[in-house]
């Protein structure tokens, strides 16, 4: 039987995988592994500074993947990409689609 927690095939795509100046990585975690997308942007809040920001997403059973990785990978970076833009997002210097104002940080939602 397949260990459903070896993630080899998406850690050599990652090898491979160029994305604007993100990082991705995947953890190792106990019953299981999560995917870290790190990136560097301007604060939101803070316009003046830049921060790092990690986006983290709980990898499914290896074996339910094979040869589906790719389309996984890009799923993730594009939910990235969806609250990033709620963040630049601005109408009179408010975030109408605040990504933190409710649970779900890759959830389209009119704040307030």
């Amino acid at each position: 039987m397949a260990d459903p927690w070896n993630y080899a095939e998406l850690e050599e795509l990652i090898a491979r995988c160029e994305y604007r100046e993100w990082k991705l990585r995947v953890e190792p975690r106990l019953h299981g592994g999560m995917l870290v997308i790190r990136l560097k942007d301007t604060d939101n809040y803070n316009p003046e500074q830049q921060t790092i920001v990690h986006h983290t997403f709980p990898l499914p059973p290896a074996p339910n993947m094979k040869g589906r990785w790719q389309r996984w990978l890009f799923e993730q970076i594009l939910l990235v990409e969806r609250h990033e833009a709620c963040e630049q997002f601005m109408v009179d210097g408010k975030m109408p689609f605040d990504p933190h104002a409710h649970d779900s940080p890759y959830t389209i939602r009119e704040a307030g």
